[in-house]
């Protein structure tokens, strides 16, 4: 039966535990936790793992807590709720100043009471005053408990997750719908209970006479409801919301539910939300009509809006940002939205699936969202994924008792990214050739004597025009909806000032202020020729420049080479073929050996006089300024691009 799977998978974390090869992606950095549940960071860099059976142990410097001396035992508490159950030790969350007040609260389930099978218990301990690496367990603070229904079979769907809101700093629990299939008491719809809800309490409050241990805060939805509605509650609708997760830059709350016959579902309440959304369970089971296959809505409160197709209408539900068929995975498990190290990768939801043993990547979360699969089987029942206080993502597995870290510098850029940002490269490119040309031929009509070069350069050019309007619709198109934060208006997040910076980079072709020095600074046939000539020969050596570094850059992201703004870098570097030093060589090259001796010191051209951004007189010096220029423009122009900047270090300072 399709209730008793998230069971199997999790009671059968007894199993043998069968060895699997780790990705690049994934970093194990230890095999010998006990049927891990969960693993959380206080904030100083601590990973505390949470082990089914009671106790809790820290992971710190690759080593893990000793399991005789761990940091919490609470396992003569805990009932797991026998071979179908789905009770334990759950999860950990770290009151938001622990470092001073050493308050944690945790989640069990242990024996029920009145024929109830199991009990669930929120309660707080203290960390041993002196010894961070152990709790003090004469200090729990029972905070609420809700029972199961009576019953043998109400052995699953307990949920499992604390957090705190990262904006509210108050304590937020989803409770499953109190188990068997189909929730046959419809709990998840029914206000005067607990299950199938997410609440939110605040763990500093009281009320002496109702709950001593918590208080409401006065903003929940329900805090003043009369009907019998629990003011705990935050939102309702929900079968088992086993893994949530607030993202830490926006505030968003993501959740994963698990599904019954036919859907997983994630859902996404923004942080602008006041509470109070309905996500359907069980009339709906992500978004496909559950009444209809169920035969209509036994035991639910009248008030409750049933559907009879997938088409009927869904007001007053919210639906989810994305439900997958049981053909891609049966048993979600909700992660985090990354916001580690690797930019790159900032914005995308990281979730699991237990059942199929899958990491996915929710791409576009905010827009169109697309699944792709990060791994697939290399962690034997992805039951949690973790956040540290970088950011940084760890995946617990219950079948092979590992933590692993996620590693997301060693993938290649989701295809969305990837397409904006290629797209967005070629088009600077083509930008950056145009722009020369026209500088060279202007510096040709200056010799001329006929205009300037400034005033050519001044003019309307309609071809530019249509060029820079194809960039701005690539943006617009493949970044601004698709990769929000990775194109080129993203990079300059807004900034007019820094976006008209850019736009002028690609009319570069010496690099910095040498351009303006060049057509504004000649004054006679002579020197325009130089100047012009020069202009030729290292205009070529920049279209082979960014020839090699788009080469290099399209190249590695496609192929998860580049995963690093370092890498970016050192794709000016290696030069293997040899062809940029064939171009731009300031010894060997053609600037040094031919154009700067025939072209301009034949002239008698002075050339710190017509290169005064170098302010060179040897023709030598003045080509390695030039390339060294050169160098920087083509790192700058590809910096500019898009969000994946490469620092430029080959910029002078």
């Amino acid at each position: 039966m399709r209730q008793a799977l998230l069971c199997l998978a999790l009671c059968l974390g007894l199993a043998a535990r069968g060895a699997r090869a780790a990705s690049s992606f994934l970093e194990q950095l230890t095999n010998q936790a006990n049927n891990p549940m969960y693993v959380a960071d206080p904030g100083d860099g601590r990973l505390f793992v949470v082990e089914r059976a009671g106790t809790i142990r820290i992971l710190s410097g690759g080593m893990l807590q000793d399991a005789n001396s761990p940091f919490l035992d609470v396992s003569s508490k805990v009932d797991e709720g026998g071979g179908s159950g789905e009770g334990g030790l759950l999860s950990i969350a770290f009151d938001p100043s622990f470092g001073t007040n050493r308050r944690f609260f945790v989640v069990y389930t242990r024996t029920g009471t009145g024929g109830s099978p199991l009990e669930t218990v929120i309660a707080s301990y203290l960390a041993l005053d002196g010894d961070p690496n152990h709790a003090d367990t004469s200090t729990e603070k029972i905070l609420i408990t809700q029972l199961s229904p009576v019953g043998a079979e109400f052995v699953n769907h307990k949920g499992g997750n604390l957090q705190f809101g990262p904006n509210d700093h108050l304590l937020y629990y989803a409770y499953g719908d109190g188990g068997s299939g189909n929730d046959p008491l419809c709990n998840a719809q029914d206000g005067t209970t607990l299950l199938g809800k997410m609440i939110r309490i605040d763990p500093n409050g009281s009320d002496p006479n109702a709950h001593p241990n918590y208080g409401i805060p006065a903003d929940n939805p329900f805090a003043s409801a009369t009907d019998g509605t629990r003011p705990e509650i935050w939102a309702r609708g929900l079968r088992n919301p086993f893994r949530y997760s607030f993202d830490r830059t926006t505030g968003d709350l993501w959740i994963g539910d698990v599904g019954q016959n036919t859907k997983e579902e994630v859902d996404r309440q923004p942080a602008s939300s006041h509470g109070g959304e309905n996500y359907g369970w069980k009339i709906w089971e992500g978004d496909t009509c559950n009444a209809a296959a169920l035969g209509g809505m036994t035991n639910c409160p009248v008030s409750v809006t049933s559907c009879t197709s997938d088409s009927s209408p869904r007001d007053g539900y919210t639906f989810p940002v994305i439900d997958y068929p049981h053909s891609v995975g049966n048993v979600v498990i909700g992660g985090h939205v990354y916001r580690g190290a690797t930019a790159a990768w900032h914005g995308r939801y990281i979730f699991a699936d237990f059942g199929f043993g899958k990491i996915f990547v929710l791409d576009d979360p905010n827009g169109t969202p697309k699944l792709e699969v990060l791994s697939d089987g290399d962690v034997s029942g992805p039951v949690a994924i973790g956040e540290d206080h970088d950011g940084e993502l760890y995946v617990v597995g219950l079948y092979d008792g590992t933590i692993s870290k996620l590693h997301f510098e060693n993938l290649s850029l989701p295809k969305a990214q990837t397409k904006c940002v290629v797209k967005l490269n070629q088009d600077f490119a083509g930008l950056a050739d145009f722009e020369s040309a026209r500088i060279r031929s202007c510096l040709a009509k200056g010799a001329t004597g006929k205009t300037t070069p400034s005033a050519c350069l001044a003019q309307a050019n309609p071809k530019l025009s249509k060029l820079q309007a194809k960039h701005a619709a690539d943006d617009a198109a493949l970044c601004m909806a698709a990769a929000p934060g990775f194109g080129y208006a993203g990079a300059a997040a807004g900034d007019q000032a820094a976006l008209d910076a850019e736009t002028n980079l690609a009319a570069d072709v010496f690099g910095g202020d040498l351009d303006t020095a060049v057509v504004t600074k000649a004054t006679d046939r002579n020197t325009f020729v130089c100047q012009q000539s020069v202009a030729k020969s290292v205009a070529s050596c920049q279209a082979v420049r960014r020839a090699e570094f788009l080469r290099c850059k399209v190249t590695g992201l496609a192929k998860a080479t580049i995963t690093s703004v370092q890498d970016l870098a050192d794709c000016l570097g290696p030069d293997a073929k040899g062809r940029i030093a064939r171009a731009c060589d300031p010894a060997t090259g053609p600037l040094a050996a031919k154009v700067i001796p025939k072209a301009c010191t034949s002239r008698g051209v002075d050339l710190a006089a017509a290169f005064p951004g170098c302010d060179e007189s040897d023709p030598g010096a003045l080509a390695q300024c030039l390339a060294t220029a050169g160098e920087c423009e083509t790192c700058r122009l590809f910096d500019a691009a898009d969000a994946l900047g490469t620092g430029c270090s080959v910029c002078p300072p």
